[in-house]
């Protein structure tokens, strides 16, 4: 048995561990101290927390990723349409008319007609939405799904 695993389980063994309002371990102090230093003063300085603000269930994955993808299928949104551009004009032409038909908010709009208006806009934008879209894209996607 190495070193550290003996450690290990000496600090097990001196610990102890209880659930009442949740779990919680007791620890020597000084074992940590000397085994874990950083981790340590971490504990002691509590000055990096994280905190959760919401929790995710099964409940709300019982949705069938299939039936998602084909909702994509039949209401693309105007980020699909670009990830299949092959040009600048051919994505300012579609964000116009899309706002023209009120299918996209003039704040999204402005925002996508200005990140487009970068240098390599389009390139840039269509790698931060997922990528070009090759032909077949769609029908490869479904085929998979089956």
């Amino acid at each position: 048995m190495d070193k550290k695993t003996k450690v290990k389980e000496q600090i097990i063994n001196n610990s102890e561990i209880s659930q009442g309002n949740g779990l919680n371990i007791s620890y020597n102090k000084e074992d940590l101290k000397k085994h874990f230093p950083n981790l340590t003063s971490e504990i002691v300085q509590s000055k990096k927390q994280l905190s959760i603000d919401a929790v995710r269930t099964k409940e709300e994955h019982k949705e069938d990723p299939f039936e998602t993808y084909k909702e994509d299928l039949r209401n693309p949104s105007v980020f699909d349409f670009i990830r299949r551009c092959e040009s600048l004009k051919d994505a300012l032409d579609i964000i116009e008319y899309l706002f023209k038909r009120k299918e996209i908010p003039e704040e999204l709009y402005h925002l996508i007609k200005k990140s487009l208006s970068e240098e390599d806009g389009l390139n840039k934008l269509i790698s931060k939405i997922g990528g070009y879209k090759e032909p077949g894209y769609y029908q490869n996607k479904y085929y998979k799904n089956i």
